[in-house]
């Protein structure tokens, strides 16, 4: 559409805040389409309309949007009655001048005329609207796709994002899972080596108690055997006590 202009452009022109102005569009108080990267667009011929409501604003009290609505609709009748009133007097003047200098079939055949080729007009603006709406929405569709795309991307970028966090996470836990076993295996090697040290004091108390039991043996033999030296030291002795005896008598 040609003769838009920007929302920031038509706030500074009629020094009205841009986002109140944003709010009558809203309201549907002016008329405005979107451009380029969805940005809002209010074509000149709204601007009378702009100025209307405008001075509706200054009154007092202030009017609501739905009053404001209200009165640019009996504007719109009003100027659309006054031009009709217009257009019902110059067509009886010019019916009038025309019976009056004999023209008035050859008005009449024009009159058709003109209006078949309103008819086909009105059947054209009607197929341009068509076209400007079928433009709106491949436009809509366009925009649609380029979100999909801007939404496709940042999912690709999420995904590739969680890979590469399960893939440090993986990495962590390898890391830990090699850390806890090194530490199981150095745990089996300190059992395995206190199992060892158990088993060779196990052997060693064992040697030690044999070595015990034969050095008790070996006591009680030698002292079997004192036993018996004293006893035959005392047998002999005694021997010997009675042979000498025996001489001396």
């Amino acid at each position: 559409m040609s003769g838009g202009y920007s929302i920031g452009e038509v706030a500074k022109k009629f020094e009205v805040h841009h986002a109140r102005l944003r709010d009558w569009c809203n309201h549907g108080l002016i008329d405005s389409y979107r451009g380029a990267r969805n940005a809002r667009f209010i074509h000149e011929s709204e601007f009378k309309k702009i100025e209307q409501i405008k001075q509706f604003m200054e009154r007092d009290p202030k009017p609501t949007l739905d009053e404001v609505r209200e009165e640019l609709f009996k504007e719109t009748l009003l100027v659309q009655k006054k031009a009709s009133d217009r257009q019902d007097e110059m067509s009886t003047a010019l019916s009038n001048a025309l019976q009056k200098e004999g023209l008035y079939e050859m008005f009449e055949m024009f009159a058709h005329k003109f209006s078949e080729m309103e008819y086909k007009v009105a059947k054209m603006d009607e197929m341009q609207q068509k076209l400007d709406s079928m433009s709106k929405y491949l436009e809509s569709m366009d925009q649609k796709s380029e979100i999909e795309a801007k939404l496709e991307k940042a999912l690709e970028e999420e995904n590739q994002i969680r890979l590469r966090v399960e893939a440090k996470l993986e990495q962590v836990q390898n890391e830990q899972n090699q850390k806890l076993q090194e530490q199981i295996d150095s745990m089996n090697r300190s059992i395995e080596n206190i199992d060892q040290q158990s088993e060779r004091e196990a052997k060693l108390e064992a040697e030690l108690e044999k070595e015990r039991q034969i050095r008790l043996r070996t006591e009680d033999k030698l002292d079997q055997v004192y036993t018996e030296q004293s006893q035959n030291q005392k047998k002999e002795k005694g021997f010997w006590q009675r042979l000498f005896s025996s001489s001396s008598d």
